[in-house]
């Protein structure tokens, strides 16, 4: 508590400035301290009056105990000296007795005699009532209950002074007392077939009848509970103050119809529910959809039967308690057949629902009347089993798909479908979207956000794992590829390595491409659709598991468009080659190749490349193209000739540059593209300057590219037949030196440009 006060202190007292308001904080406690005094006060008055009252009962008791032993004191007393009184009173108390005995030997003799007329009567008002229907009135059925008692007491009465009788009086009785027991069993079918047919029956609107074998029922309840408490007493026929009490006052045996009665409505309970099991068998979707009528049963008992029988029998809480049995066992049984995932959500579901209907009945879920649990607790574990199945049947349509797929690309026997804009696609993303869009409007269907959750997790892992195969798949191929067309310009040491590769990888690749930007347009209208339908916690997760798996696609559609360019660069190869370094480049052919060239490339792509993918393509075009132009720069040291090859640079620049900014049809900005294209005036610049002016160029290249790599500018450098390889050390020692000097911590929002992905170390080996 010490450490609590401390720790209140602390909190209030965090900054200097507190210190002035320490009377105002003062006050504020003060204030508490006086609410939770009264709350305090109040509880305890309140509590005191609870224990006041608690102890003037326990005291009234006491002395209403005290009271009562005495008058019982008095009573014994009183029998005590009323027989020492009277000298005859034992004479006198057994002439009663035996008078008492003769009067009830007359009245068993006189039934006993008048059995059969009675019998016959009964026999004659059971016959007029007729069989049992659900619209009978049985109006007899009371009479002959009172006169069956009656005539069973007789015989309850014959059997117990026959106990000590021989075996041949014994059976006399039991002969005599046959058509009884005939009738009893004709009475008892139809009070029975009442009970099992009972809401059937008042359904029907024969709530009379109900009435009738309700009053039947609760007499021989009553009946029942004097005779256990006869026998009780004829137990304590020694105690001290009911010795002189009778102590057996009935000799009836004790006829259970109570428990008869709820055990015919358990039977009949359990035969409904056999039969709704037989009439769906071998279908539990089916079973569930069709047990509604489960509670239209219960409310009929809580509406209508509740008013037809007495109160304290709880004939609805019974009903509530038997029929969650049948339902319970139910479940199990649809359990134990190892159902598929969409009936495992379907029992899920039901039990949702089931709680639901029974708590607007008034029986909330953690009610005794509801136990066993359904799923005996369970749920937890079949949500994680009903996860399971989800995954491995994904897991199986995948795999079945996958193998059709990778066939399909690697093979390339047919060349792809297009879709209804044109664009080139693979079935495959369509169909497993189909097949993920279906099980996770199911799970949306639970109306559970923990289900839809991990069901949306689950699909998001198996979508990744998709996407690394497609990604994995298609490099193999464009390695293949790229080998293969290496292979063709000599320069591949295995000829025999990539023969037989297949044609229309460049089709395949735009194909799977757009198959990506569409699987991440599915991917975000499954989000729209069902984020919405949880709470904020699953809203989250929901829509982080989504946006990776559209990140996914997004990336691996890139990855195509660089494979994709990967395969355009290795067939311009040898054009590239011939830049720089030969006649022919002065005359301007490898530079027109690449340009037509990557003019096919455009023209097919713009055709078939979805467009969102095909801005990515063209600016991982232009920047590739430069970056290329670049690495070919200066096959050996000395290379160029200025100011000739300046002009033939220019040339080819205006080549590239009209090549792509004639593309604007296809969404090219030429802005964008002079932007890209800067570098160029940097390479002229540094190819023409004075070369004590060449760490200027580099500071001023760095100032549009504040990344571009010493590499390139040392390679622009070398590239001057007027330079030595001495005065190329020099000029580079002092641009690193400069570059040292000015060197800054970039600003973390600066974005790498495309320079630095320059590589210059391959040509160095070549040096």
């Amino acid at each position: 508590m010490e450490q609590s006060a401390v720790g209140r202190i602390a909190e209030l007292l965090r900054h200097q400035d507190d210190l002035d308001n320490i009377a105002g904080l003062r006050a504020k406690l003060l204030k508490e301290k006086a609410v939770v005094d009264g709350q305090l006060k109040a509880g305890v008055q309140a509590q005191i009056g609870v224990t006041v009252k608690g102890a003037d009962s326990l005291s009234q008791a006491r002395s209403t105990i005290d009271n009562i032993k005495k008058e019982m004191q008095k009573i014994d007393k009183l029998r005590e000296d009323s027989t020492e009184a009277v000298p005859s009173f034992s004479k006198i108390d057994r002439l009663s007795r035996v008078l008492q005995n003769f009067d009830q030997t007359q009245k068993f003799l006189d039934n006993f005699r008048s059995m059969p007329d009675q019998l016959a009567e009964i026999e004659t008002m059971i016959d007029a009532d007729g069989e049992f229907d659900l619209d009978s009135p049985l109006e007899n059925l009371v009479v002959v209950h009172y006169l069956l008692s009656g005539l069973r007491d007789v015989q309850d009465d014959a059997q117990f002074h026959a106990q000590q009788s021989t075996d041949d009086v014994r059976r006399t009785i039991a002969k005599h007392f046959a058509p009884l027991d005939k009738a009893v069993e004709r009475f008892d079918a139809v009070v029975f077939e009442v009970a099992e047919a009972l809401l059937e029956v008042v359904r029907a609107g024969n709530r009379a009848v109900v009435v009738r074998v309700a009053k039947i029922i609760e007499a021989e309840e009553k009946a029942d509970l004097a005779a256990e408490i006869s026998a009780e007493m004829d137990t304590q026929r020694k105690d001290s103050v009911l010795g002189s009490l009778q102590a057996k006052t009935s000799n009836r045996a004790v006829r259970h119809y109570p428990t008869r009665f709820f055990e015919a409505i358990e039977r009949a309970a359990a035969e409904t529910f056999s039969n709704c099991k037989e009439t769906f068998s071998g279908d539990p979707d089916e079973l569930l959809d069709n047990m509604d009528w489960v509670f239209n049963d219960l409310e009929l008992a809580r509406l209508e039967v509740a008013r037809c029988v007495p109160s304290r029998w709880r004939i609805f809480e019974r009903y509530v308690s038997i029929y969650h049995k049948q339902v319970h066992d139910v479940l199990k049984e649809v359990l134990d057949t190892e159902p598929a995932a969409a009936t495992l959500l379907h029992v899920l579901d039901y039990v949702r629902d089931y709680y639901d209907k029974m708590a607007a009945l008034g029986i909330t879920k953690d009610s005794n009347l509801l136990s066993p649990p359904l799923l005996d607790g369970r749920e937890d574990a079949l949500y994680d089993e009903y996860l399971g199945l989800i995954v491995a049947k994904l897991r199986e349509w995948r795999t079945n798909l996958s193998t059709q797929e990778r066939e399909g690309f690697c093979n390339r026997a047919v060349a792809p479908k297009t879709d209804a804009d044109g664009k080139l696609a693979l079935e495959g993303e369509v169909v497993m979207f189909s097949i993920v869009s279906q099980q996770v409007d199911v799970a949306a269907d639970s109306g559970r956000g923990r289900v839809l959750a991990g069901c949306v997790e689950e699909c998001a892992r198996l979508l990744r794992e998709r996407q690394a195969e497609w990604e994995r798949v298609m490099k193999e191929q464009v390695e293949l590829q790229i080998a293969d067309s290496l292979r063709l310009q000599g320069k591949s040491g295995d000829d025999d390595a990539t023969e037989g590769v297949p044609g229309g990888l460049v089709e395949y690749l735009i194909a799977l491409a757009n198959d990506q930007i569409r699987g991440a347009d599915y991917t975000e209208a499954i989000g729209s659709r069902v984020a919405p339908l949880v709470s904020k916690k699953y809203r989250t997760q929901i829509v982080g598991h989504l946006d990776g798996v559209s990140d996914g696609f997004i990336a691996l559609a890139k990855k195509c468009i660089t494979g994709l360019i990967s395969i355009i660069f290795t067939d311009l190869g040898p054009a590239f080659a011939q830049l720089f370094g030969s006649s022919a480049w002065y005359k301007g052919r490898p530079s027109r190749q690449i340009v037509d060239t990557i003019q096919e490339y455009l023209v097919d792509c713009a055709q078939q490349l979805n467009s969102v993918i095909f801005d990515v393509f063209i600016d991982d075009l232009v920047e590739e193209t430069v970056l290329r132009y670049l690495s070919a720069l200066g096959p050996a040291p000395g290379s160029l000739k200025v100011p000739k090859a300046c002009e033939q640079i220019k040339n080819d620049i205006g080549l590239l540059y009209d090549l792509f900014t004639a593309q604007t049809d296809y969404g090219c900005d030429p802005e964008h593209i002079q932007t890209q294209f800067q570098v160029f005036e940097h390479l002229l610049a540094t190819l023409e300057s004075p070369p004590e002016e060449l760490p200027d160029r580099f500071m001023e290249l760095r100032e549009d590219f504040w990344d571009a790599p010493l590499d390139l500018f040392e390679k622009m450098v070398r590239a001057r037949k007027d330079l030595d390889a001495k005065r190329v050390k020099e000029i580079m020692v002092r641009v690193r030196a400069d570059a040292l000097h000015n060197q800054q911590s970039p600003p973390e929002s600066l974005q790498s440009t495309y320079l630095s992905r320059f590589q210059g170390t391959a040509d160095k080996r070549r040096r």
